[in-house]
C-alpha cells in the first residue's frame, strides 16, 4: 500500500477510519490479493471510506471487514457504491450493502429481462387489478394534475399509499405483475431489519428525521418509499429468470429484510475471513456521533485522544468547565467549553486559541 495516494481528510474520525481499513489491507495484502480488483486501488478504498462516512456518519463504528466486504460485493454484482445504484448501511457494527432498485433493474436488463420501474398507487389515484377469465385488466392512472378553473394543476396531497406494482418482460417475452398491498408491503418492512414495526409506513413518511441519533436510523426511517419500490423489485425477481448476479442480489436483500439477517461473504472471502485476527476487525472508530452536536463532541474527543503524543511528550489539554485562576493551576493550556486556552507568559491570564479541530492534530 502507498500511503502518498491516500485521499486528504478533513476529520480525525475520517483519518481514524482510513487508518484502519489501509492497515488492514496492508496487514493481510497477500490474502486480499486473490479477491481485490485492480481498480480498488488504496486511493479508491480511501475515497469510498471518507465519501461513505460523510454520506452516513454512523458507518464509522462498523468493522473494517465487514465494510470491505459490502464494497467487494457491489464489485462482485458490477455496481458503483453510488446513488441510484447502491449504498453502504450501517446494521450495529456491522456494515452492509443495500441495493437500490434501480440497480437491480440495471442487473436484470444484463441478462436480457425488462423490468419497469416500480410505481406506488395512493389514495386519490385510479386503480384496478384483477382477472377476467383468462385476460388480466389492469389500469393504474396516477393523480398527478388536475383540471382547477379550466387549467391543470398540480396535484399537492394525493393521500396515503395503499398498494403497488411493477411488471417485467423477459427474453420470452414473456409478461409478469406483481401487485402488493399495504399490508404486504408493511408485513415485509416490519420484519426487515430497522424497519420500526411500531410505527406505521404513513408515519415514516411524515416523519422528521433530523433529530433521531445517526446510529438509530434506516433505510425504512430515510426513503421510505423508495423501500416500498425496492420491495416490489425483490419480489418481482422471485418470479423471472435470474442471472448469477441477479441471485446475488436476492440473497444481499435478503440479509437486511430479515433481523437475523447476515450478509453474504464476496467472492473469494472465506479464506480471507479464516486468515484475519479477530483482533483487527473492531470498529474503525470506537464513537462516531449520532446528532450533528453529538458528531462534532466525538470529533473532539478523537482529536483530545490523538494529540496525547508519546513520541513528542504532547498531551492533551485538561477539560474544565470553568477557567480556573492560571496561577493555582500547572496547567498551560485548557480545553474550555470546546476552545484552547493558554496562559500568558506571567500567568496572569488566559489567552484563547481556538476550537478544537482537527488541524490541532499532529498527525
Amino acid at each position: 500500500m502507498n500511503s502518498a495516494e491516500v485521499i486528504p481528510v478533513h476529520t480525525p474520525i475520517e483519518r481514524e477510519a482510513q487508518e484502519k481499513v489501509l492497515g488492514l489491507l496492508a496487514k493481510y495484502q497477500k490474502s486480499f490479493e486473490a479477491v481485490l480488483p485492480k481498480v480498488l486501488t488504496p486511493k479508491r478504498w480511501m475515497w469510498l471510506v471518507v465519501n461513505s462516512i460523510r454520506r452516513t456518519p454512523a458507518l464509522c463504528e462498523t468493522t473494517p471487514v465487514s465494510f470491505i466486504n459490502s464494497v467487494l460485493l457491489a464489485s462482485n454484482l458490477g455496481l458503483e457504491i453510488r446513488d441510484r445504484s447502491a449504498y453502504l448501511v450501517p446494521f450495529g457494527h456491522e456494515c452492509q450493502l443495500l441495493i437500490d432498485y434501480r440497480g437491480k433493474i440495471d442487473l436484470a436488463a444484463r441478462a436480457g429481462v425488462t423490468v419497469f420501474p416500480p410505481q406506488l398507487v395512493y389514495e386519490a389515484d385510479e386503480f384496478e387489478y384483477g382477472w377476467r377469465g383468462e385476460s388480466l385488466e389492469f389500469h393504474h392512472k396516477p393523480l398527478i394534475v388536475q383540471t382547477k378553473d379550466g387549467r391543470l394543476a398540480p396535484v399537492s396531497d394525493r393521500g396515503q399509499i395503499v398498494a403497488g406494482w411493477t411488471a417485467a418482460k423477459t427474453a420470452q417475452s414473456q409478461t409478469i405483475v406483481v401487485v402488493m398491498g399495504l399490508s404486504d408491503l408493511e408485513r415485509i418492512r416490519k420484519r426487515s431489519r430497522k424497519g420500526f414495526p411500531e410505527k406505521t409506513l404513513w408515519e415514516l413518511c411524515g416523519a422528521d428525521i433530523s433529530k433521531v441519533p445517526y446510529r438509530e436510523r434506516g433505510p425504512w426511517l430515510t426513503d421510505p418509499q423508495r423501500m416500498c419500490e425496492k420491495t416490489l423489485v425483490h419480489q418481482i425477481f422471485n418470479r423471472i429468470p435470474q442471472s448469477e448476479q441477479m441471485s446475488l442480489s436476492q440473497d444481499v436483500d435478503a440479509a437486511t429484510e430479515d433481523e437475523r439477517g447476515k450478509s453474504p461473504l464476496a467472492h473469494g472471502m472465506e479464506q480471507v475471513i479464516f486468515d484475519i485476527d479477530p483482533a483487527d476487525d473492531r470498529p474503525m472508530v470506537t464513537s462516531g456521533g449520532e446528532t450533528t452536536e453529538e458528531k462534532k463532541e466525538s470529533q473532539r474527543a478523537v482529536a483530545r485522544r490523538r494529540l496525547s503524543n508519546p513520541e513528542t511528550g504532547k498531551t492533551a489539554p485538561r477539560i474544565v468547565a470553568e477557567l480556573p485562576d492560571p496561577l493555582s493551576v500547572s496547567d498551560k493550556r485548557v480545553e474550555c467549553g470546546g476552545d484552547l486556552y493558554e496562559t500568558n507568559e506571567d500567568r496572569t491570564a488566559w489567552r484563547k486559541l481556538a476550537k478544537v479541530t482537527d488541524e490541532d492534530v499532529p498527525f
